[in-house]
């Protein structure tokens, strides 16, 4: 997992990647899109625009991946990002190669991330993440969650 600012991007392994990840969260008029997915290099390489309200912690369910990193990007609003290794939680629905995901139960520790406007988070395979969670109350959130195909 890597949480770090947007202009430290370009620090992160493959530099053809990460100049196509950069040119994705700089270039992008995200506030004038409307949600849905994006497709830069079909399912090598899309990004998803999503706007939600966040919801507590304790209604959630963190999940891996198998074949993409996320790359996780608020645009608009706060949130709350839950993180722990994927090899220390319980499963709860097994891996569903069909929505690339599985899902686990909440564990009694995590590690807490607070994501702030033009903030992002990289989540790897065994990286078992908690999006879209609130900080103290529920606020509206615009965020772009870019997947890269390993």
């Amino acid at each position: 997992m890597i949480i770090d600012q947007l202009e430290n991007l370009g620090q992160y392994g493959d530099i053809r990647r990460h100049l196509q990840v950069m040119d994705i969260l700089r270039n992008r008029p995200f506030d004038e899109m409307e949600p849905g997915r994006y497709d830069i290099e079909g399912d090598s390489l899309y990004f998803m625009l999503q706007r939600y309200d966040t919801t507590p912690v304790d209604q959630g369910k963190l999940e891996t991946h198998e074949n993409y990193i996320d790359v996780q990007y608020v645009v608009r609003g706060e949130e709350m990002m839950g993180y722990a290794p994927r090899d220390v939680m319980a499963i709860e629905s097994p891996y569903d190669p069909e929505i690339d995901a599985a899902f686990y139960h909440l564990p009694e520790r995590m590690t807490l991330l607070r994501l702030r406007p033009e903030t992002f988070c990289v989540f790897y395979p065994q990286d078992a993440h908690l999006p879209g969670r609130c900080l103290e109350t529920p606020q509206s959130i615009t965020k772009v969650v870019i997947k890269i195909c390993l």
